[in-house]
């Protein structure tokens, strides 16, 4: 299909501290209004998602702006450059849609923001690798534009990177950025693109044509605070109905039915799934009016500063019952430290607890951790840490629980705080974060 002529008019500001919206021309309206329809009609599965979990408050499926030059997700809105979205063709444009879709329903932006922060990525087998954030949206790219083509969605915009013979749909975007990392290293080319006409994919030139931006840029929020709007139920529940809707409409091919399970049922190795269910609660962007911004200070401009603490406090609860043997403990409160070194909390509250507390201690920082030490006791209760937390007027930033969750969970009103449990078996909670911990051998 042809491209369709650009035109733009006079920008609409939004929000304080949003990116200001286009208003659209009457042309571009004309071309959006095909884009959404042909969305709707050909990728039920994409679309529905779509307008569960990425329209803003006015009911707009898609923020057009000029801050950015292609088009982009914060994992929340689908934004566009209008001038570059519809000189694409209708196909094209279907492409880029379902490829934002995908970005956000898989959490990109709020992944790659938390390993751009922690520097490395650390593999299962031991091997650690630096963060190269370019090398990651090819990774992720790659992924998602083979996912596209094989399920022959729309056309992917030329250049576009794509190299199934390396990289498939079905490949972990890690596990791709692993590959891209060691054909960097042997001084190959890392954006290669499929051969226009054959679609033999060659070691061309190819470039992402999206951009994924840190969590809320668009919307003027910190990343932390729109990681922590993020509800990973809601996503899987529109991701659930919008698999089933297309399945009963005869439109879910088979590859795409595979992936929608997978990210339903991730194998992400669970100190990652543990790390970014703690950073979505706490983080270090934290700004108090206790230290004023020296760099605007000496211009008279009162502006919060910075705090030394990523947060003011954390409680760790460990359940004492029996079934958390030393060598869990020491891997989870391993993996505990190293976050609580990071989020720096102003105190941390450890406790262990089985029908009662056993240990109730304070500390100033995540070092004295690693002195704490098993205790075993009897049965499962969960009251005691949350009636101690509320009897001494407690507000914590977070409670982290490593249990089995048998237990009386479900008869304790739901704190107005967040909590993590760490549970080592299938058991659910009626309230906060679940993270499966695989219980250790001794």
């Amino acid at each position: 299909m042809p491209a369709v002529q650009t035109d733009l008019k006079s920008p609409v500001a939004g929000n304080s501290g949003r990116w200001a919206k286009l208003q659209l021309s009457p042309i571009h309206n004309q071309a959006w209004s095909e884009t959404k329809a042909t969305m709707l009609w050909a990728v039920p599965g994409y679309s529905d998602i779509w307008l569960a979990m990425m329209c803003d408050k006015d009911h707009e499926m898609a923020w057009f702006t000029t801050e950015i030059e292609t088009a982009a997700t914060d994992d929340k809105f689908l934004y566009a450059n209008p001038k570059w979205y519809f000189g694409l063709t209708l196909d094209e444009r279907l492409f880029v849609g379902c490829h934002e879709i995908a970005h956000a329903m898989y959490g990109h932006a709020g992944l790659f923001y938390m390993l751009n922060k922690q520097e490395f990525i650390q593999y299962a087998d031991g091997v650690s690798l630096p963060v190269d954030h370019e090398l990651l949206n090819y990774a992720a790219d790659y992924v998602i534009n083979d996912q596209l083509v094989a399920a022959k969605i729309g056309s992917m915009p030329e250049g576009g990177l794509h190299m199934p013979n390396k990289i498939n749909g079905d490949m972990s975007v890690m596990d791709a950025y692993r590959l891209l990392w060691e054909l960097k290293k042997q001084g190959r080319k890392t954006n290669n693109t499929t051969k226009p006409g054959d679609g033999k994919p060659y070691e061309g030139s190819g470039k992402s044509f999206d951009k994924l931006l840190k969590p809320g840029q668009g919307q003027g929020k910190t990343p932390n605070k729109a990681m922590s709007e993020r509800s990973q139920t809601e996503w899987d529940i529109a991701v659930q109905a919008a698999m089933e809707s297309a399945k009963l409409r005869g439109q879910l091919p088979a590859n795409l039915e595979r992936l929608f399970t997978k990210r339903l049922n991730p194998k992400a190795d669970w100190r990652d799934l543990f790390a970014i269910a703690v950073s979505k609660k706490i983080g270090n962007d934290r700004y108090t009016w206790q230290h004023l911004d020296q760099q605007l200070a000496y211009r008279n401009i009162g502006c919060p500063g910075r705090s030394t603490y990523g947060c003011d406090l954390v409680v760790i609860v460990v359940d004492t019952s029996g079934s958390i043997n030393q060598r869990t403990f020491d891997v989870f409160m391993a993996e505990a430290t190293s976050l609580m070194e990071q989020a720096k909390p102003k105190r941390i509250v450890f406790a262990q607890c089985d029908t009662d507390i056993q240990e109730w201690s304070e500390f100033d920082g995540a070092s004295d951790l690693y002195e704490c030490k098993l205790k075993i006791g009897g049965g499962t209760s969960f009251r005691a840490p949350f009636e101690r937390v509320r009897n001494e007027g407690l507000e914590p930033d977070l409670l982290v629980y490593l249990t089995d969750l048998y237990g009386d969970q479900n008869e304790i009103p739901r704190p107005n705080f967040p909590v993590v449990w760490g549970c080592i078996t299938n058991e659910n909670a009626p309230w906060g974060e679940i993270v499966r911990v695989p219980p250790q051998a001794e």
